[in-house]
């Protein structure tokens, strides 16, 4: 007598019916759905990372320049004065830390002529 095996299941192809192809179509839409809402998520997490990752950068970037030239900017207090450059008046922004000038401005004809009336 010859031996026996014993009998087992196997994944073949088979026709689907109509009642489970509908099932199907109906579970294939709600997953593309989820895709498509795990992609809009995923997209908007990008972009919040993204931001997130180019601040850091910024960051890092700005303290590693303080650390290594050993300043930063910071607000300083500074006063606007009438000055004068040989024959020329001028209006002369001063840092009132350091008294070093930021920034020089041709004195208008008519700050010249308050100036002179003051």
């Amino acid at each position: 007598m010859a031996r026996s095996k014993p009998d087992e299941s196997v994944e073949l192809t088979c026709e689907l019916p109509p009642h489970e192809l509908e099932l199907l179509r109906k579970e294939l839409s709600g997953e593309v759905y989820k895709l498509e809402a795990l992609e809009a998520e995923k997209k908007r997490l990008v972009a919040a990372m993204g931001d997130q990752i180019d601040g850091a950068k910024l960051r890092i970037r700005k303290t590693n320049l303080e650390t290594e030239t050993g300043k930063g900017i910071r607000s300083v207090v500074c006063k606007w004065s009438i000055e004068r450059d040989g024959s020329k008046r001028e209006w002369v922004l001063r840092r009132m830390d350091t008294h070093e000038a930021v920034r020089v401005e041709p004195l208008s004809a008519v700050d010249a002529q308050e100036e002179m009336f003051s």
